[in-house]
């Protein structure tokens, strides 16, 4: 049964090893977690394509099922902006290229989870990893994707007459911009970014010359802010809802159906957000599956 609680599949910590350290917190798992991990995707019809390629992963430490306790709460919320009260947290560990599933053993709070949940954000995360091992060969699989839902929202925020002839320029930009995250000069980077959407997109906008530079302004500043302090970004996320909301309809426009997994905003800059959520919207789509076997094997 798809929907069966997790409680069903994952053990109590018993035998516990370090999995890895980052910063001092310490991160725990054990044998029988990861072989109940791999159940998980095995039961789910949305996982269970991939199990095979999950397994791999797992086996190599590229996957690190994880259990919850409280001293990595803080760390989470801090490295993924999210909530407490989830119980399945996940992130991409850009440092070490690596996916940390964090699991609450809580056998009370597993009742409210199922593997889909487990499979899906599993399947999100492990975009940007795919992105970030690989970027040539994940460019090369989603390009296609990606130009249907860029061009839709720069149509929008830009209103654009015609499709650019240099999108694939802003998209390759972009995907360095995302996978080089904290290790290059954001100033540096964002500015070459503004020209580089400046002269792919001023022949084909419609906008007078103020407003769109006004645009492209704020495009390029709602990056640094989320960048720099994801938190004062909280504060004014107003003032880009005209950002956000077009963010948000090129996924209905492009793919049909409603982003309703995440808040946007990672999209303004990171090609791979873009595929994590196509991922959870499309978890058969056979290149999602191929984009796990590259994995698996490289």
């Amino acid at each position: 049964m798809e929907d069966k609680y997790l409680d069903e599949l994952f053990s109590l910590p018993i035998g516990l090893k370090i999995a890895l350290t980052i910063g001092g917190s310490k991160f725990y798992t054990s044998e029988k977690l990861k072989e109940s991990f791999v159940t998980a995707f095995r039961k789910s019809s949305r996982g269970k394509d991939i199990a095979k390629d999950i397994q791999v992963m797992v086996e190599k430490g590229t996957i690190v099922p994880c259990y919850k306790h409280k001293g990595l709460i803080k760390f989470f919320i801090k490295s993924i902006f999210g909530k407490e009260d989830k119980d399945i947290m996940a992130m991409y560990y850009i440092k070490q290229r690596r996916i940390i599933i964090l699991i609450d053993n809580n056998i009370s709070i597993f009742g409210t989870a199922s593997n889909n949940e487990l499979v899906s954000t599993t399947m999100h995360e492990s975009m940007h990893l795919a992105a970030g091992k690989n970027l040539r060969k994940f460019l090369s699989l989603f390009s296609p994707t990606l130009r249907k839902y860029y061009t839709d929202f720069f149509t929008e925020i830009f209103n654009l007459k015609s499709t650019p002839k240099d999108l694939d320029k802003v998209i390759g930009f972009m995907s360095v911009l995302d996978t080089a995250a904290g290790r290059t000069d954001i100033n540096k980077s964002l500015t070459k970014f503004f020209y580089v959407l400046e002269a792919a997109f001023k022949p084909y906008t419609a906008l007078d010359d103020s407003l769109f530079m006004k645009t492209l302004t704020d495009y390029i500043v709602a990056i640094k802010i989320i960048n720099l302090n994801f938190n004062a970004f909280k504060r004014v996320y107003h003032k880009y809802s005209h950002l956000l909301n077009a963010l948000n309809r090129a996924y209905k426009t492009a793919f049909g159906k409603r982003n309703t997994i995440t808040g946007v905003y990672q999209e303004l800059f990171s090609v791979s957000e873009v595929i994590c959520v196509v991922a959870e919207l499309f978890p058969k789509d056979a290149k999602i599956k191929k984009a796990f076997q590259i994995m698996a094997r490289g």
